[in-house]
């Protein structure tokens, strides 16, 4: 890489046979963060005279927050490949490029693909990799912090080998406040980490060379919160999911989660027993105590009324969001579905989104009249801050004295 610095780009593709306009290697740079390829003189990178090449047939992004590539299939018919195996096209879902792939327009089989060839800039870190094996190819999850991948500790091997969730967590170069947001992130999962509801944190390795931290937590073998209700469907609140444990999980000892999202609770699951609650992911953590939280966190199905108002005034907003939070996860929970109605016309600003969405509460009354969960539900659901149920109250609801 004569006058390219790895510290400017994520990756390279090289076509596996020498094409005609196409150069020999092509260096992806992290400033223009999404690449598209295609047949047409409109993508970045076009491929002419392969039949099964479609015009606009997929892209390749980075993403500063998680130091991860990327690919998406945007093709009609042929597919994008990545070592044999098909990328999938469902719900917009992306595949994580980890390590040197082969990467194919068309089936790899057929005439008229193309083949590339692709090399991150960043293969491995010796700091992670002397201590632990990565399942590299299958990644646990992703968030907006960072991705997480199972491992198992070196020199442990069959029942009794010690296996792991790592946490991946970059920053570029010079990114101080990226690093200190990290930080801040691993103070918070040591503190908490000896609560039997939060995942275990063991230890952090930092690769400075690299811009990489690696948190070690305890590997929760079982189904997020999602994945469960949506299998169990319709499964009461507290019968198994510790509602009342999940509610202390994450206001204990005055710290506030603030990102409780159902993707972050987890359930380990044993034969013959109810489901142990684990809290993961504290990646947008605060100590209330020490200050208001300003930091959008959240997906849009979560996110409480002042969140919004903060984007458009500025203030900030304190621990009510998990209250809300925890109201929108309990309908999800007993109904299997999201309780807005969200505005029909299409609206790219999600902000406005935030402000025409509606509570629809009819799909809750549908499943259940008990009137103490019912009035859990509205007095956590509650758009003013200082008229909502804060987590402390809620502990000590009717509602939760019955499961």
């Amino acid at each position: 890489m004569s006058s390219v610095s790895f510290q400017d780009v994520f990756g390279s593709i090289s076509p596996r046979v020498p094409s005609p306009g196409v150069p020999a290697r092509i260096h992806l740079h992290k400033d223009v963060a999404s690449y598209s390829i295609g047949s047409s003189d409109i993508c970045d990178i076009q491929i002419t005279g392969h039949e099964l090449v479609e015009e606009y047939h997929c892209t390749i992004q980075y993403d500063f927050e998680t130091g991860m590539a990327t690919v998406k299939d945007r093709s009609g018919h042929g597919g994008t490949w990545l070592n044999g195996t098909k990328v999938s096209t469902y719900a917009g879902q992306t595949q994580t490029l980890r390590g040197e792939v082969q990467l194919w327009l068309g089936a790899p089989i057929l005439p008229g693909s193309f083949g590339f060839v692709y090399k991150p800039t960043i293969l491995h870190s010796p700091v992670l990799e002397d201590r632990y094996v990565i399942q590299w190819d299958m990644p646990l999850g992703a968030g907006a912090s960072g991705v997480v991948w199972k491992a198992r500790k070196r020199l442990s091997y069959g029942p009794n080998a010690v296996r792991r969730a790592i946490k991946t967590l970059h920053y570029e170069t010079g990114d101080e406040q990226r690093r200190a947001a990290i930080i801040n992130e691993v103070e918070i999962a040591k503190q908490l980490s000896h609560h039997p509801n939060i995942c275990s944190f063991f230890e952090v390795l930092e690769d400075p060379s690299i811009g990489q931290m690696y948190v070690v937590l305890e590997l929760v073998e079982g189904l997020n919160l999602e994945e469960y209700v949506l299998r169990k469907s319709r499964r009461r609140p507290g019968k198994g999911l510790g509602t009342l444990l999940l509610l202390r999980s994450v206001h204990f000892a005055d710290d506030g989660h603030s990102c409780l999202l159902w993707q972050n609770i987890l359930l380990s699951l044993k034969t013959g027993s109810a489901p142990t609650v684990k809290v993961s992911d504290f990646g947008l953590s605060k100590r209330f105590k020490e200050d208001v939280l300003q930091t959008v966190c959240g997906t849009l199905a979560y996110v409480a009324p002042e969140v919004a108002h903060r984007h458009h005034f500025k203030v900030g907003y304190d621990e009510g969001v998990d209250g809300w939070s925890i109201g929108v996860i309990v309908i999800f929970m007993l109904t299997s579905s999201s309780p807005f109605i969200w505005p029909r016309t299409f609206v790219t600003d999600l902000w406005k989104q935030l402000d025409e969405r509606r509570l629809n509460m009819q799909q809750l009354y549908s499943v259940t009249s008990d009137k103490d969960c019912l009035d859990f539900v509205n007095s956590l659901l509650v758009p003013e801050p200082a008229a909502r149920l804060s987590v402390t109250e809620s502990l000590n609801h009717a509602w939760l004295s019955q499961i």
